[in-house]
């Protein structure tokens, strides 16, 4: 994964910023990282939902469907 990616949102790149310390860059990095997870989390979470959506939705059909 690419780090430099993961850190657009900051204006100043960390490693310019004057004082700025390792630690905190670590620390920008894990946060960067959470966030990727989350938006994955939530894709999948949109993803499950949508296919539970689709198979009511089959279900609903079969069942008017039938005599």
């Amino acid at each position: 994964m690419n780090f430099y990616k993961l850190l657009h949102r900051s204006a100043k790149k960390p490693y310019m910023t004057r004082g700025y310390d390792m630690k905190d860059f670590y620390k920008t990095i894990k946060n960067a990282l959470k966030r990727g997870r989350r938006k994955e989390q939530k894709r999948k979470s949109l993803l499950r939902t949508l296919t539970a959506n689709r198979l009511m939705a089959e279900a609903v059909r079969f069942e008017l469907t039938c005599p």
